[in-house]
């Protein structure tokens, strides 16, 4: 039982590692501490997070809303950061936040988020919360086990390989 836990820690250590080392460079992760400015956007092929002048956070799947922090309006000229506590914020000019991810924990950790080729948009470092807009033939960056959220506790898949 125990090596099996070390096993799947050790596995779920190599495939973050592999998967980070190669999607750092790119346009669809907002590192610890960078922020999307107004008009500033990730891109994953087809898929779009942006910081929209109405300080609303929105993905985009071929040009059509499919998550929002629902906070157009509220003021102009937002940012979103990626914490150092692993919390997402959109904050308005003055930087007082409207919107949070609540993920937050003991700050001066190193976090990522990336908005997936499967469409969602994760926070990893381990991964501790995610849009929820991910498709179903789009690639997880690591899931030891797919559950399927509608059945309670029964396993459909056992990922073995990733890479």
């Amino acid at each position: 039982m125990a090596s099996n836990k070390c096993a799947i820690t050790f596995l779920l250590i190599v495939v973050v590692a592999l998967n980070v080392s190669i999607c750092c460079n790119a346009n669809y992760v907002l590192g610890t501490r960078e922020k999307l400015n107004s008009g500033v956007f990730l891109q994953n092929n087809n898929y779009v997070l942006i910081m929209q002048e109405d300080c609303n956070l929105v993905i985009y799947d071929s040009g059509s809303p499919v998550w929002a922090t629902n906070t157009g309006g509220l003021a102009r000229n937002c940012y979103c950061i990626m914490q150092d506590d692993g919390n997402l914020v959109v904050y308005k000019p003055d930087n007082r936040p409207i919107w949070a991810s609540n993920t937050g924990g003991a700050s001066g950790g190193h976090y990522v988020l990336v908005l997936q080729n499967d469409r969602n948009l994760v926070i990893y470092g381990p991964a501790i919360w995610a849009a929820g807009t991910n498709t179903a033939n789009g690639a997880t960056m690591f899931i030891p086990k797919v559950i399927n959220a509608n059945e309670t506790g029964s396993v459909i898949n056992m990922v073995t390989s990733t890479v």
